[in-house]
């Protein structure tokens, strides 16, 4: 077998792995698109507590809601904290009633020293005048739920301390629901866990009574956990009840729900994602910015539940805080609607799966890319190819017999790394045609330019393609399982950059001399550490370490604050176009590689260095972009083409801007 039938052979499963993941996006695209429509749900026990403040009916003021565009009202089963809220009980410990200071009359009604074997002083014990209430709160409640009759004073005498026992749920208010119903809104649960599981049955009737369709559990436990849900989740697959889950905080990990994931599977992934802000992070948020992220989480995180809880500003009185919910629910329903959006019951998208094969396939074309750039930078031999082949190909066949789910991480994460280091050996032989180019005009720098952003795009967006086809799964489009190596991705291009310089360039940084053939990268490495440092090199690498800084410090959900300008932007942008392009892909990545082709035609290899570490930035956030598995494939799509139409236009204003100035001082020189 000759090296070029080799090389033959890693092109063909290249191509394989492209059409293989073609496909499966093809599937992921098709179940992406059914979610056309958005539930604006309102947060009832919010909107209560707004509405009493104030001295208003709730149900008024979640009528105006309706009609601003509000779709449906998310009710939470009562517990013992919001029946106190509303004036419905009272409660204390079982020390405070068992104590002889306490209301002699009460202590009368109920028996206390008759009934001090079920009171004990650690136990929580509500009390009521309503009979149906309590005996509600009993249904519900563990079996070991104590219980008086006190001549028209009924306590519940719960087995727990008194901060968990607020919290455990006792059933839904009918006539809560009913007239919500009435209003013409759609009825979203939200039960609570309850020791024993015993509320299940309450959850069970009041879906089947009230025709409810949509259940998004509270708290930090499901209803039902552990030993119910496969009950519940037959009673969910049974009358198409879709499950709510919510985004944020439960997803960012501020707290999360105990047996959300293992219920969602036995539903078959039949679920939507919610938004909700975090109440703590609401209040430090103004009215713009609540409003901006409801609308950007849409196409930005797949949403289509946007949780509603009332706007509330520092100092407004209660007429501007209602009008402005009022305000930002319709601006949001409004603008949505004028791009095609539905508001009512959202439509889950279909459960989508990865076969073995699939990605065994991708694998195998990544594997090929690996062997296909190692050959090329260290000329490796025929035997050498070959054991660089098989080596990987039977270590990810072991790891896919022992987890999927690890190979399928293992190969986006390699996919990601190895086309965007990849690229920039593209890059740097694309850009060397370009090198000392004596006959080099306007034109040529814009023709370079875009030829080598255009390569940027199609390779990137191959890397995107591999990563949104492997990691395609269910799972991951509803982020309950992620991308993992994000950091990986942002860190290791830039080792391959280092690498494909010195293999194109080598480590001579004088600019009149370049080979027209290329360099040992090992001979070139030892060359590199015997360097002696001048002010120049001083000056780039002090650049290049605070363009990194900067670039590290902006990926991800920390780092540098976002300027007020930059936001208003960003939200500008996010409304007109939906599909936001990325900051460091038009901004710094396309600009970047039109200057690398300035500095290449000026003969300056270290300022062509600096231009290829910004460039090689575009290319890491497309494929970044891609990783971002809870955004669609279509608008991750949409937003990588706009990245590049708005990159393109900044370059070459960027280029005629300058261009006047370097043939001046600096082509005139040469």
């Amino acid at each position: 077998m000759k090296t070029n039938k080799i090389e033959k052979i890693l092109l063909f499963f290249i191509v394989l792995s492209i059409i293989v993941s073609l496909f499966q996006v093809t599937i992921r695209v098709n179940a992406e698109r059914k979610e056309n429509t958005i539930d604006v749900s309102l947060d009832y026990p919010d909107f209560y507590l707004f509405s009493a403040t104030n001295g208003q009916n709730v149900y008024d003021v979640i009528k105006e809601m309706k009609e601003t565009g509000a779709t449906s009202v998310a009710v939470v089963e009562d517990c013992i904290e919001t029946l106190y809220g509303e004036g419905k009980i009272t409660f204390f410990n079982g020390s405070d009633l068992l104590a002889p200071s306490f209301n002699n009359i009460l202590r009368n009604k109920l028996e206390v020293d008759k009934h001090r074997d079920i009171i004990q002083p650690s136990f929580v014990v509500v009390l009521t005048e309503d009979k149906d209430l309590a005996e509600r709160m009993l249904d519900n409640l563990s079996e070991e739920t104590g219980f008086i009759d006190g001549d028209g004073v009924y306590a519940v005498i719960i087995h727990s301390d008194i901060l968990t026992a607020v919290e455990y749920g006792v059933g839904f208010d009918n006539e809560k629901i009913e007239k919500i119903k009435d209003m013409g809104f759609q009825v979203v649960l939200r039960p609570r866990y309850s020791p024993g599981n015993r509320n299940v049955e309450t959850l069970i009737s009041t879906i089947e009574e009230f025709n409810i369709e949509s259940v998004m559990f509270y708290g930090t436990v499901i209803t039902g956990y552990p030993d119910r849900i496969d009950e519940l989740a037959d009673l969910f697959n049974e009358s198409r009840i879709l499950t709510y889950i919510i985004e944020s905080p439960i997803q960012k990990g501020i707290y999360n729900q105990e047996g959300l994931s293992a219920f969602i599977q036995k539903v078959h992934y039949y679920v939507v994602r919610v938004y909700s802000i975090y109440p703590a992070e609401q209040v430090k948020l103004t009215a713009v910015e609540i409003f901006n992220r409801w609308f950007r989480s849409i196409p930005d995180r797949n949403i289509r539940v946007i949780y509603v809880k009332p706007i509330i500003g520092i100092g407004a009185s209660y007429e501007q805080n209602l009008s402005t919910n009022k305000y930002y629910i319709n601006k949001l329903v409004t603008l949505w609607q004028e791009k095609g959006m539905e508001f009512g019951m959202p439509h889950p998208i279909d459960e989508v799966s990865v076969n073995w094969i699939v990605v065994f396939l991708i694998y195998l074309g990544v594997i090929a890319l690996f062997v296909l750039y190692i050959k090329i930078i260290l000329n490796l031999s025929q035997k050498s190819t070959l054991v660089c082949f098989f080596v990987p190909l039977l270590m990810g066949i072991s790891l896919l017999f022992y987890s999927q789910n690890m190979m399928e991480k293992l190969t986006a994460l390699a996919a990601a790394v190895l086309i965007t280091g990849f690229f920039s050996l593209i890059m740097f032989l694309a850009v060397k045609k370009s090198y000392g180019g004596r006959k080099f005009h306007l034109p040529d720098i814009m023709k370079n330019g875009f030829t080598i952003s255009f390569l940027m795009l199609i390779v990137s967006l191959v890397g995107g393609l591999l990563v949104g086809a492997v990691l395609s799964g269910s799972s991951y489009l509803l982020n309950l399982d992620m991308f993992r190596g994000v950091k990986v991705l942002y860190l290791s291009p830039f080792i391959f950059l280092i690498i494909n310089y010195l293999y194109v360039f080598g480590a001579d940084f004088d600019n009149e001399y370049i080979s027209g053939t290329h360099y040992s990268v090992v001979d070139e490495m030892k060359k590199v550490w015997d360097i002696t440092v001048k002010g120049g090199h001083v000056v780039v690498i002090v650049l290049i370490a605070g363009i990194f800084l900067m670039y590290i410090l902006r990926s991800g959900n920390t780092g540098v604050t976002i300027s007020s300008l930059e936001l208003k932007f960003r939200a500008f942008l996010e409304q007109t176009i939906i599909a936001r392009p990325r900051v460091k892909e038009f901004l710094i990545g396309y600009p970047a590689v039109f200057l690398m082709v300035f500095a290449a035609y000026l003969m300056r290899k270290k300022w062509l260095l600096l231009f290829s570490f910004l460039g090689i930035m575009g290319s890491i956030s497309i494929v970044d972009t891609f990783s971002h598995l809870r955004t669609t494939f279509l608008i991750s799509f949409y937003r990588t083409l706009w990245g590049f139409a708005f990159g393109i236009f900044l370059a070459i204003a960027a280029v005629i801007i300058l261009y006047p100035f370097i043939k001046k001082y600096f082509i005139n020189e040469r």
